[in-house]
């Protein structure tokens, strides 16, 4: 007769085991995996409970530290060459080098999880980090700005989104204009493709 705490711990196991084979399922864990990297690499001066802020980061906070994961943040979810992060753990001297001169530098093995996490959302334990740069997408301000056709008139808007092929423009007199891309000036049609994103 096979027993009950048997049977449970191969579901566990096989429930693991098909979790981790899923595609799109994150293989690196922040707790298990990325936490003792920042606690051995970055704590000693950037920790709250060492009360150590440079540059005003820290990373034994989860809060905190998820300030510091999104666009134009030094970790940025998905994108490891836009992350500062990446780049400074891997440089070998000069002053953005992290660790400083005189500390262990991160092992390949180490850099690698690192990249791992990034290219899989830099998922942080209870928090969504897609649901807050999505927010954060949501509340910020729109930003006026200069858009040119392929014939070299000019129209100042704020980018309001796309509707197919068409990017959607709304002036600052407050009319929206619904503009094939293909009319756009090259530099244009970039930059719709950039605020899309």
């Amino acid at each position: 007769m096979i027993k009950p705490l048997t049977v449970l711990a191969v579901l566990v196991g096989a429930t693991g085991l098909l979790r981790a084979q899923l595609p799109g399922a994150p293989t690196i864990d922040f707790n298990k995996h990325i936490k003792p990297i920042f606690s051995k690499h970055c704590y000693e001066c950037h920790s709250e409970s060492r009360k150590k802020e440079k540059a005003g980061y820290v990373f034994d906070n989860l809060n905190r530290l998820a300030g510091s994961i999104g666009e134009n943040e030094i970790i940025v979810p998905k994108n490891t060459s836009a992350s500062d992060l990446l780049e400074i753990v891997t440089m070998l001297d000069g002053k953005r080098a992290m660790p400083p001169d005189g500390k262990d530098k991160l092992s390949e093995k180490e850099v690698m999880a690192l990249r791992t996490w990034i290219e899989e959302g830099a998922n942080l334990p209870g928090i969504d980090i897609a649901a807050k740069m999505a927010s954060e997408k949501r509340a910020r301000p729109k930003q006026v700005m200069n858009w040119t056709n392929a014939q070299g008139k000019k129209l100042r808007a704020t980018f309001e989104g796309m509707e197919g092929e068409n990017v959607l423009l709304k002036s600052e007199e407050g009319t929206v204009y619904k503009v094939p891309m293909t009319s756009l000036s090259q530099g244009s049609q970039i930059q719709a493709q950039m605020q899309a994103k």
